[in-house]
């Protein structure tokens, strides 16, 4: 894009789309009569350049000064004979951003499109004024290719003479109306280093990308030269000289002319980064440029380490902290404004992105394993240099569980979501395969996550532990109460030895596992990941046995003692009653009967230690014992009033539990809660009804104190849905019957 600023030389001085506007006399021409608007092209030629630009100014003063009539800002653009695009036209650089931001709304190419825009609408543009209306118009009358490369020849040619002139007698600064002039391309030289510069101001022209291509130096202006950082008049001045005569200004080169490549040649990041600061802190002087760049590298992280604070740099180099805190910003800052390649940076940088998501330890020693970097390069140091020097990065650094990780930029949330849903699978069946949290956390997140994110982000977890080769099933040591290690430990407590069939059975026995229990395979890898645990083939036993309930206590150790001094086997009315004996409630036995593992169901109603060694024929002694089924519901039927009666005959499992089956032809008039009274009519509960038992008499049952064989009467009450409920001997409630 040709950047120049109204006016140009080759170029009209007045817009022909305000002619009548600037039908004035031409006050600023001393040399001979005419009017503003006849000041065309040919005026570069009759009048001096000191009046061209007198005479540009008068014309942005008028229309700045005078109130365009509303019949101005109407007129359209004249139609351009091409498309044109805004690049194609010779602009200042004020008149070109007002113009690009109006290309976000309007397509400005075709003759159509450009003949659709008013003055009115380029007057609206936020920051584009009369000196810019007048900029614009004069380029855009004039935008015939050969007159634009006309013009450029003919504005190269006069300012380059007059930038060449001042070369060799510069004054204190240069002339405004040369700082929009485009330098002279060398004739004999194609490489920066055949100009014999000296190391400094061929490193500034390295850091505008002239070290790969010369060719690029007709493109700049003296203006972007000297906005460089470092790049003074005195570099300027040695540029020029070496564009008009390369061998004399080799006769004055610096020795270390033709190193225009140091900073960015480096074999390894340390060494790109050092050079780099290195030359952002010379500007200082001599004694404390070393310093200065010592502070940075060790702030930045750029010795391969991170983590040094302000206040630990000052203690180290006798400083303030708000010193070195200026020091590195002021580093930075130049670093940041001088562009740098740098090719070993951007090569981490694409290696790491590669490699996302992973431990951000293993990356850093892939760097140093791929020869980017000496050594471990920390990842911290990599993003402060990125950001400094203004490479794009895709990649972060989250913490994981205390370890850092490096993620793209999407992939924080999923990865945290899997190291929740891991730990919570873990807490609650104490182990979780891959699959299973890539599910679970594509649910949370409503986002696909793969079994290999999973992986990778597991891989992050210090305490995980892998229980296969394939890295399918795992756990995590640091979850507190992992419930099957705690099974585990309650069974080896009771059976110091025992097969892993049976061991699994008994992880399972809990109505919070709900029958789950890892496969026998990874269960025998857990137990020899436990210091407690031995295995041997499919058997797994204590490291050291020692007394046999160093994991049980309360009411399950009680019930285990029970067990061992009655042989290891009971029937569950006899645990029961021996339970109770004990001070154990009937509820508390049953819960445990249900879902201790250290607990093994024989047959119907026979318990004993999982893992005992137990009397096959003890077992059948008991079996055929309580072999003899006895009914319990005696009879049921209907009263004169239309209320459901039933009678039972008291059972162990009535009495302990307070719950009553419901004969089949009752049950679809019995459903959901009756009011208990007793004969005196007297509120002693409530009995809820579902399906084909009913439960809540328990309560009336401990009140009265009743005993296994009593009968008991209940009549339900469909209307007024309560239950009367009577317990007495069989020739009472019999006598009762048959009176009503």
């Amino acid at each position: 894009m040709p950047i120049a600023s109204y006016p140009r030389p080759g170029q009209a001085i007045s817009p022909r789309l305000l002619a009548d506007v600037l039908d004035v006399n031409a006050r600023s021409i001393r040399s001979c009569t005419c009017r503003l608007n006849e000041l065309d092209r040919d005026s570069w030629s009759r009048l001096s350049p000191k009046e061209c630009r007198s005479a540009a100014e008068e014309v942005v003063s008028v229309v700045r000064s005078s109130t365009l009539e509303q019949r101005v800002l109407q007129r359209h653009l004249p139609r351009p004979v091409s498309p044109i695009m805004i690049e194609e036209l010779i602009l200042g650089t004020r008149t070109f951003n007002c113009l690009a931001a109006l290309r976000k709304t309007h397509s400005l190419f075709t003759p159509e499109e450009w003949q659709g825009l008013t003055i009115k609408t380029l007057l609206a543009l936020p920051g584009f004024g009369a000196k810019s209306l007048v900029d614009f118009l004069v380029s855009f009358e004039s935008a015939d290719s050969v007159e634009q490369d006309a013009i450029q020849q003919c504005m190269k040619s006069m300012d380059a003479e007059l930038l060449m002139q001042w070369a060799n007698n510069p004054t204190h600064s240069v002339p405004t109306r040369l700082l929009d002039t485009f330098l002279p391309m060398p004739t004999t030289c194609r490489r920066l280093s055949d100009l014999g510069l000296d190391y400094r101001t061929a490193t500034r022209l390295a850091t505008i990308g002239l070290d790969r291509d010369l060719s690029g130096l007709s493109r700049v202006r003296v203006a972007d030269l000297i906005g460089l950082p470092g790049f003074g008049l005195s570099s300027l001045v040695k540029l020029l000289k070496a564009i008009s005569n390369p061998v004399l200004a080799n006769l004055d080169a610096h020795p270390e002319v033709g190193n225009v490549e140091a900073p960015t040649s480096s074999r390894v990041i340390e060494e790109e980064l050092n050079a780099a600061v290195t030359v952002a802190a010379s500007r200082c002087g001599s004694e404390t440029s070393n310093r200065n760049a010592t502070i940075a590298i060790m702030y930045f992280g750029w010795n391969g380490e991170y983590g040094t604070t302000l206040q630990q740099i000052a203690d180290v180099v006798g400083l303030t902290r708000e010193r070195v805190r200026q020091i590195c910003t002021r580093i930075a800052t130049r670093m940041s404004s001088r562009q740098l390649a740098a090719p070993r940076l951007e090569a981490a940088i694409r290696e790491v992105e590669s490699l996302c998501p992973r431990p951000a330890e293993d990356i850093e020693r892939q760097l140093q394993k791929l020869g980017i970097a000496r050594t471990p390069f920390r990842l911290e140091g990599l993003l402060n240099a990125a950001r400094i020097l203004g490479c794009r990065v895709a990649f972060g650094i989250i913490r994981v569980r205390g370890q850092r990780m490096a993620i793209r930029g999407d992939e924080a949330r999923r990865i945290r979501e899997v190291i929740r849903c891991s730990e919570a699978a873990v807490r609650s069946r104490g182990t979780a395969t891959v699959r299973e949290i890539a599910m679970l956390a594509s649910e949370v997140t409503s986002e696909e996550v793969s079994e290999d994110l999973v992986t990778v982000a597991l891989e992050c977890v210090e305490s995980l532990q892998w229980l296969d080769n394939d890295k399918v099933w795992f756990t995590v040591r640091h979850v507190r109460k992992n419930r099957v290690v705690s099974r585990i430990r309650k069974i080896l407590s009771v059976s110091p030895e025992i097969h892993v069939s049976e061991l699994r059975r008994g992880v399972a026995r809990h109505r919070v596992m709900d029958g789950y229990a890892p496969p026998s395979r990874v269960l025998l890898e857990m137990c020899s990941k436990l210091d407690w645990c031995i295995v041997d083939g499919d058997t797994v036993r204590l490291s050291t046995p020692g007394t046999w309930a160093f994991a049980i206590r309360g009411v399950e150790r009680q019930i285990a003692e029970i067990l061992r001094h009655h042989g290891g086997v009971m029937h569950r009315n006899e645990l029961d009653a021996a339970c109770a004996d004990a001070g154990i409630t009937s509820a508390t036995t049953q819960m445990h009967l249900s879902n201790s593992p250290i607990l093994d169901r024989l047959a119907v109603g026979i318990y004993a230690l999982r893992g005992e060694r137990i009397d096959t024929t003890a077992v059948e002694r008991i079996k055929r014992k309580y072999s003899e089924r006895e009914w319990v519901r005696l009879d049921h039927g209907w009263t004169t009033s239309g209320a459901v009666w039933i009678t039972y005959k008291l059972s162990h499992a009535i009495v302990s539990t307070g719950v009553i089956g419901l004969p089949g032809a009752m049950r679809q008039f019995l459903e959901g809660k009756f009011q208990l009274m007793d004969s005196a009519g007297v509120r002693v509960g409530d009995v809820s009804i579902r399906s084909h038992n009913a439960w809540g008499l328990g309560p009336f049952f401990r009140r009265r104190d009743v005993e296994v064989g009593d009968t008991l009467y209940v009549e339900f009450d469909l209307r007024a849905r309560s239950a009367i409920v009577r317990v007495g001997s069989t020739s009472s409630l019999d006598h009762m019957l048959s009176g009503d």
